[in-house]
């Protein structure tokens, strides 16, 4: 009986350690429960935090995607615009470099033109009349000089030649290049103790042909000189042109000196260049100037074959007379084609011409009879070369050029017929 009656108590404490433990279980569960409902509104703020937040951000980036398409927009409107820009210049730019390039071969084409323009107002020459003197002294002196030793030479052979005819025939020869009172002294005057008229023929001679080369244009008959004068303002050929075409003034015609001056430099220029052939015209000339020395020997009685004779004087004295054919040459380039400011020309005295002092010299002058003013005499020939000078006289109050002034830098040295007179007596 003591065992069955602690029985119902322990049920009672069981059963109200359940009722514990189920309180506590509950309680527990309740705290749970709260703490979930925490944890729920929690996350419930969070979750419409975060909802407002993507939508804002869902928002933000509608307006991003709008403006990123605005931006789109804009940025192809620009590379629009850019490109259109870029056309633009660049056609801009090739328009300019069109013009630049224009300009530039205008620029090109005006500076050639200003140096030729230049070249023709340029008054300043690069050879002086000193210069261009000592070659006419040194080709009178070669001259002297070469017909002196040939006239020396052939002295002991004078009057050998006993055909009359042979120095008839070379007179015939001659007298196109030396006066007929000349030629008939080489034949009757005797020269076996003088040979001076034989030296004065043959300086005549050397003369002629050495002032003719001096001034020769090498036009080949064309009238280049005569058109050069006319441009100038001077001569015949001028006054004609002027009759011709009615021109009531001078100064409807001629040129400046700069422009006549270089207009005549570039025609004996080219006038060389076109008319240049195989030909030597410096062997040309020393040839016939043999020629000639040969028949003035002749025709002063040398009797000899006429080749043999020839090939005699050009095996003595070829060499000096290329000398003065050279010079000669010489002297014709630089007074015809670099001497521009002035115009400067060989001066020789034509036979028959009255002797004037103030323009020559007499070689064999009378100091006593030019003393005496005794009246002058025709001129026979000329033995030594002179030059002369010709430029435009300007007037100082305008600087225009009013017409021209000669100045005789060398005076020709001629003979005159009186002295083959004095001779023959």
């Amino acid at each position: 009986m003591s065992q069955a009656g602690p029985g119902p108590r322990k049920d009672s404490w069981v059963q109200t350690n359940n009722v514990e433990d189920k309180g506590h279980e509950v309680h527990r569960l309740r705290e749970r429960e709260r703490q979930a409902l925490k944890s729920a509104h929690s996350i419930k703020i969070k979750l419409d935090t975060t909802t407002r937040r993507l939508e804002k951000a869902q928002a933000d980036l509608v307006a991003s995607n709008q403006r990123a398409k605005q931006m789109e927009t804009q940025l192809h409107d620009a590379e629009r615009r850019a490109k259109e820009t870029v056309a633009h210049l660049s056609r801009e730019l090739l328009q300019c470099q069109s013009k630049l390039e224009k300009k530039a071969a205008l620029l090109d084409t005006r500076s050639a033109e200003l140096r030729d323009a230049q070249a023709y107002l340029a008054l300043s020459d690069d050879v002086t009349d000193t210069e261009v003197l000592q070659l006419v002294n040194g080709i009178n002196s070669r001259i002297y000089q070469v017909a002196a030793n040939i006239a020396d030479a052939f002295q002991p052979r004078y009057g050998e030649q006993q055909d009359v005819q042979v120095m008839e025939e070379a007179v015939a020869r001659l007298q196109a290049f030396l006066d007929g009172n000349l030629l008939l002294a080489l034949n009757t005057i005797h020269h076996a103790d003088d040979h001076l008229v034989l030296q004065i023929a043959l300086q005549a001679i050397i003369v002629s042909c050495a002032g003719w080369l001096c001034n020769t244009w090498n036009d080949a008959g064309c009238p280049l000189r005569d058109i050069y004068q006319a441009i100038r303002g001077i001569g015949a050929y001028a006054l004609a042109i002027w009759s011709k075409f009615l021109l009531t003034s001078i100064d409807e015609w001629p040129e400046p000196q700069s422009i006549a001056g270089r207009w005549r430099a570039l025609s004996r220029t080219y006038v060389k260049t076109l008319l240049t052939d195989d030909e030597d015209p410096q062997l040309i000339a020393t040839n016939d100037l043999l020629d000639c020395i040969t028949e003035i020997l002749l025709a002063n009685g040398i009797s000899a074959p006429r080749d043999d004779l020839r090939m005699e004087i050009e095996r003595g004295y070829a060499d000096r007379l290329r000398e003065v054919i050279h010079t000669s040459h010489e002297v014709q380039c630089i007074t015809g084609e670099r001497v521009i400011s002035r115009d400067l020309s060989i001066v020789t005295v034509d036979p028959k011409e009255q002797f004037d002092s103030s323009r020559m010299v007499d070689e064999w002058a009378d100091p006593k009879r030019a003393r005496r003013g005794v009246e002058c005499h025709p001129v026979l020939c000329t033995t030594q070369l002179g030059l002369a000078r010709e430029e435009r006289k300007t007037t100082e109050r305008t600087g225009g050029e009013v017409g021209f002034a000669e100045v005789l830098l060398l005076k020709p040295t001629v003979v005159l017929q009186s002295l083959l007179e004095e001779l023959s007596d």
